[in-house]
């Protein structure tokens, strides 16, 4: 008889106890998952955080430098209308 043909035995099929543990163990391993994942969204909401900061700053320092090569600019044609 091949594989195909042979019945399916009770015999084959996990014992109820064995299939406790092995539920249990699955349990274990998602929630492991979860606080890795939990981990992991802490640590990138900081890094974003950072650099939310960073481009802030360098946002100022780009609108104060603009700031400032206007009144410059205003500056000399102010002086060169007077001329």
């Amino acid at each position: 008889m091949s594989d195909r043909e042979r019945p399916i035995s009770a015999s084959s099929s996990p014992a109820p106890e064995d299939m406790h543990w092995g539920i249990n163990y699955l349990r274990e391993d998602l929630q492991d998952i979860r606080l890795d994942i939990r981990e992991i969204r802490v640590e990138m909401q900081g890094r974003f955080a950072e650099m939310q900061k960073r481009m802030d700053s360098r946002f100022f320092w780009t609108l104060g430098f603009m700031a400032t090569l206007i009144a410059i600019n205003a500056a000399f044609m102010t002086a060169l209308i007077k001329l």
